[in-house]
């Protein structure tokens, strides 16, 4: 998968470190004040420095390895022995990060098997009804177990930084280059492979069992009153979606198709279509009304084997009193091809269905006008597979109550869907992908969807979870308009107003656009092979279009202290 390439990034990350003081400071600062107990299985960040410190001014060593390394055991044949040189130096760090990976798999699997037997607990109590004499003392355990779950990946998190900034000034000032091969070292601990994901999922049912999640009436939109519904988007750094989730979870238990799965995420993927100008892509910029978005979804498989649904969203400006509509319909991944150019309907299949009453008559009539409706439109607007957005998703509701739904993506890229000279319909997992193609989106995607009735008010929990610092609104974000506007900005002729924010800079560094704002000054247009692309200046020209102009403050003003 795309989303599984290996980065050599550690699992969180602390360029944020909440404190404007060095990242040493920090490190001592945080072991001596959040993890006493555990300081001696953590790198000691000051020697490790000291060494390299020390080499630095040791006589020039061979610089044959400065541009290439394959493995540890490759790298250290072709380098001093001493215990001293670098030899040395590798060797420790290697020993350290073995004694962290056996430390950190040892409290691993401790939380796990915690959360295995107090789950078994609480469905014993259960079948004996027996749950209210012993809800409080599990839901204070589920909270220690939550707690100390975060204050693993916390600690892990912070000494993997540590490795990955002492490997950089290693190789900043030493002919050897350590980084790349420790990276994959680091990518193959079982901390980063031990998808502790069951853990999440006995929390899970634990605390849906003791609030009794399910047992009460339907409520939503499947009921017969008027529903208001609203839905917001926000962007959760990647070091704080452990935190959100454990904080949903004393609220929400995680929706599950399959609810034997040990998993608590579910692969998504989703291509989006649109034409030579990017017809839709600006209708959905600009809010148009009306505008419309079409895609295939489908679900847990990296490429489509199966159910594929087609979806339309189309937008409503709320001050009419009208909602926006998403609809969608399944359809056979072989049948996808021939419906969108327009040689397969849906006619033998709802003739069908009326021959065997498979459905009420009012269903079919709607299936069909909705899947002729889709289908027309993207003949007449001569639409094509563009883009595609691919996640893990944390869906999030109680059973039979739509009132609160909470979906979480990870993981989040975006790739083109380049389709010529390849027999599909989509572009394949296993197909090579060019750096310019794909871009990586940096924070985890929190979408909320409330369904209250008039003079409703949402849940007080919403509220202290919006306000908490962890979260931070982006008007009107979308991943397909995103992946376009970075991908593809040759072809976009104006751009979103979060490309602006700092923290996205790393992630568009390496894609189409990214090369325009360091390809030169502002103001000139540049072209590339695919033709001319706008630049910053022009973006910022274009930033009085509604749908671009920056109603909402920078993700990166909020990482403040």
């Amino acid at each position: 998968l795309w989303r599984l390439e290996e980065t050599g990034r550690p699992r969180c990350s602390h360029r944020d470190s909440r404190i404007m003081v060095g990242f040493g400071r920090y490190f001592d600062l945080t072991l001596s004040n959040e993890f006493p107990d555990w300081s001696g299985n953590a790198l000691d960040y000051t020697m490790f420095l000291q060494l390299v410190r020390s080499l630095r001014e040791q006589p020039e060593v061979s610089s044959t390895q400065k541009n290439g390394s394959i493995s540890l055991a490759g790298l250290l044949s072709n380098v001093s022995d001493s215990k001293t040189g670098e030899a040395g130096f590798a060797s420790e760090l290697e020993d350290r990060l073995q004694m962290l990976d056996k430390f950190a798999a040892f409290m691993g699997d401790n939380i796990r098997s915690r959360a295995s037997r107090m789950l078994a607990r609480c469905e014993r109590a259960l079948k004996k009804n027996e749950t209210e004499s012993v809800a409080a003392e599990l839901l204070a355990e589920a909270e220690e177990i939550g707690q100390d779950f975060l204050r693993l990946e916390k600690f892990v998190s912070l000494n993997y930084t540590a490795a990955h900034k002492i490997l950089k000034k290693h190789d900043r000032y030493l002919p050897t280059q350590f980084h790349p091969c420790f990276s994959i070292q680091l990518s193959k601990q079982k901390w980063v492979t031990g998808q502790y994901n069951d853990v999440l999922v006995d929390l899970s049912k634990t605390m849906s069992h003791l609030r009794g999640d399910g047992r009460g009436n339907q409520k939503g939109p499947g009921g017969k009153q008027d529903f208001i519904r609203k839905t917001v988007k926000y962007w959760v750094r990647t070091e704080d979606v452990s935190r959100v989730t454990v904080f949903l979870l004393r609220h929400l238990p995680i929706w599950q198709q399959d609810t034997s799965s040990r998993h608590n995420a579910q692969l998504v993927n989703s291509i989006y279509l649109d034409n030579e100008p990017l017809e839709l892509y600006h209708g959905r910029l600009d809010k148009s009304p009306g505008a419309i978005a079409v895609r295939m979804r489908w679900y847990d498989e990296p490429d489509p084997t199966g159910k594929v649904f087609v979806e339309r969203k189309t937008h409503r400006d709320s001050w009419t009193g009208e909602s926006s509509v998403k609809e969608r319909f399944p359809l056979g991944e072989r049948k996808i091809a021939r419906f969108m150019d327009g040689s397969y309907t849906l006619h033998s299949k709802l003739l069908h269905m009326r021959q065997t009453n498979e459905r009420p008559e009012r269903e079919i009539d709607d299936l069909a006008e909705l899947s002729s409706s889709i289908q027309k439109q993207i003949l007449t607007r001569k639409l094509v597979p563009v883009m595609r957005t691919q996640c893990m998703r944390t869906a999030f509701q109680v059973p039979f109550d739509a009132s609160v739904r909470v979906s979480l993506d990870t993981n989040l890229c975006m790739i083109t869907e380049d389709l010529i000279n390849t027999p599909t319909w989509f572009r394949r997992a296993a197909d090579r992908v060019e750096p310019s193609c794909i871009t990586r989106f940096p924070h985890a995607i929190l979408e909320v969807k409330l369904s209250l009735t008039a003079g409703e008010e949402a849940p007080q929990w919403v509220s202290e979870l919006l306000s908490s610092g962890l979260c931070t609104p982006v008007y009107k974000f979308s991943k397909f308009i995103h992946g376009c506007a970075v991908l593809l900005p040759h072809r976009v002729q104006y751009f979103p107003y979060w490309l602006e924010d700092e923290t996205l800079v790393d992630s568009i560094r390496d894609s189409r656009l990214g090369a325009v704002w360091h390809s030169g000054a502002e103001g000139t247009q540049f072209q590339d092979d695919l033709g001319p692309v706008p630049t910053m200046a022009m973006m910022r020209k274009f930033g009085s279009r509604k749908g671009c102009c920056p109603l909402m403050p920078c993700f990166g003003d909020s990482l403040e202290v």
